[in-house]
């Protein structure tokens, strides 16, 4: 075979084979394509998954258990869609928050492609937090039966209500229908959870009594509510305009004991007449008298008079007697405190145990803790401190004596939760010093150097570790020579015909250091 004959044989065969090569890579690559809606399993991005979904319909999934949002779901049944459609979740990136009397109980995710519109409604679950799966939304105590969802509106820019078609409380999920993509979100209200009684409560009688008070630097007109006529005062109203007061709850939250819905009640009141004096300078007689009581928020109360509270005379007064009748009590979802979880002891000496625990949240306001602790076993026990972080510390102890503590959690409105699980520590022996060296003498003495000695000191609580060598030269500064580990020590670098003074101090092994042993005095030779 000619030369140009088998250059074109190899040819041929190198062109089938390379075809070849390239017909199997692509048969390959196509198989392999992220653009398969038979495939069972989504695809996990960076911050969501995504896959391609058909008129047949399909599940898009967060699987992997340690992202943010793992449980997210969408369900599409068949003939939602008309075409095959790349659908996504994904972490939202949305910055307008929803409203403010709402509480995140989960992440805000993006459903795409945003504006995405179903022939048939696609079934959305959203994860919400309940990490421990106690059955409430992790940091707060409120149950997962209260949660809601909330969804996006792009034409208004508002977050809106959405009703739940489904509650999971086992994988924490709750269940939404639409049919039209955006971003949603598993949200709690901040509101009130009203209950009705069979009984009919009484706050009251309380007394509001306006007056000037003449005694004060400046001079001044005060508002002021008390339970027990005029004296006791419980509360400050606030003067508003020369015929109004505004009282808000945290002023009088002593008359009422749970957090109530002021809207709720009916109020009574009446002109005290004995205690009223108006006539001097205001000009009014207790017939021509007109105050009205006006519940103007869930919790503020709103007195109104007839007349310009600045035309009294030190003199005279107005006292209104008022009295509040509900059937209906509305308590916030959030006003029960959490235990605290994880009370571990952290250090523990001779005289003190120090411990915290996991933090609580009080998405109404401020979180205080109580300590407890107690000296019998468990059988009473007394708090011992209020503390503002999650740590505290219990001082002034006997040493190898063991303390059981507990802790709760005060929130701002006085309750306080159950206690936590009891931790039982024990402090450690009474830390004893070492002895101080004793015997200290100079065996020799040259011109520039002298050669200490001196006994072992002892520690009852441990070993002695090394020695610290002193010196002076008045007997009144000393300062550190040198540190050893054997019970002498060679002094150089001394002038001649000079007095010294030595002293000797031992240290053990918990770095504790003793008293310094007598002094030695000695003088170089000339």
């Amino acid at each position: 075979m000619s030369y140009r004959r088998r250059l074109a044989t190899y040819l041929n065969h190198g062109f089938c084979f390379i075809f070849l090569s390239i017909w199997v890579l692509s048969s390959i690559l196509i198989s392999c394509g992220t653009d398969n809606p038979n495939t069972e399993n989504p695809i996990p991005q960076q911050s969501g998954v995504e896959r391609s979904i058909g008129p047949e319909g399909g599940i898009v999934e967060i699987t992997d258990p340690d992202h943010s949002a793992f449980g997210a779901k969408i369900s599409v049944p068949s003939k939602a869609l008309a075409k095959k459609t790349l659908l996504s979740i994904q972490k939202s990136n949305n910055t307008d928050s929803p409203p403010s009397e709402t509480f995140p109980a989960g992440e805000v995710i993006s459903f795409l492609p945003e504006g995405t519109v179903f022939k048939e409604a696609v079934t959305i679950s959203l994860p919400y937090f309940d990490k421990n799966h106690d059955g409430f939304i992790d940091g707060t105590s409120i149950s997962e039966e209260n949660i809601r969802a909330m969804v996006f509106n792009k034409l208004s820019n508002l977050w809106q209500d959405i009703p739940l078609t489904g509650l999971d409380t086992e994988n924490n999920l709750l269940q939404i229908q639409t049919t039209h993509f955006t971003d949603y979100e598993a949200i709690l209200y901040l509101t009130e959870k009203c209950e009705s009684t069979d009984t009919l409560i009484q706050a009251g009688p309380f007394y509001f009594t306006l007056y000037f008070d003449f005694r004060s630097e400046p001079k001044i007109y005060k508002t002021s509510v008390s339970d027990v006529g005029a004296d006791l005062n419980v509360g400050n109203a606030t003067l508003i305009d020369n015929s109004t007061s505004v009282l808000e709850e945290e002023n009088f939250q002593d008359m009422f004991k749970q957090v109530v819905d002021a809207t709720k009640w009916s109020w009574s009141w009446e002109v005290v007449t004995e205690l009223t004096l108006l006539e001097n300078k205001v000009g009014l007689t207790d017939e021509e008298v007109v105050a009205t009581i006006l519940a103007v928020s869930s919790k503020s109360l709103q007195f109104e008079w007839n007349f310009d509270y600045q035309q009294m005379a030190p003199s005279e007064m107005l006292v209104l007697k008022f009295i509040g009748t509900t059937d209906t009590v509305c308590t916030l979802l959030d006003r029960t405190p959490i235990s605290p979880q994880n009370l571990t002891i952290d250090q523990v000496t001779d005289s003190s145990i120090q411990l915290s625990w996991d933090e609580v949240t009080n998405i109404f306001g401020t979180v205080q803790y109580n300590l407890y602790m107690s000296e019998d076993n468990g059988s009473t026990y007394r708090r011992i401190s209020t503390n503002n972080t999650n740590t505290g510390t219990a001082s002034r102890l006997s040493p190898l004596t063991g303390y059981q503590f507990q802790v709760t959690t005060l929130y701002d409105n006085r309750l306080e939760s159950d206690f936590s699980s009891a931790v039982t520590g024990t402090t450690i022996a009474e830390n004893i010093l070492p002895t101080a060296p004793s015997n200290l003498v100079s065996s020799t003495i040259t011109n520039n150097m002298a050669f200490l000695t001196w006994d072992a000191s002892t520690d009852e609580d441990g070993n002695i570790v090394n020695y610290i060598v002193y010196i002076s030269s008045d007997d009144e500064n000393y300062s550190v020579y040198s540190t050893v580990t054997t019970t002498f020590a060679n002094i150089t670098g001394l002038s001649s015909n000079t007095t010294y003074f030595f002293k000797i101090s031992a240290v053990d092994n918990r770095n504790d250091t003793s008293e310094q042993s007598e002094a030695l005095s000695i003088t170089t030779l000339q």
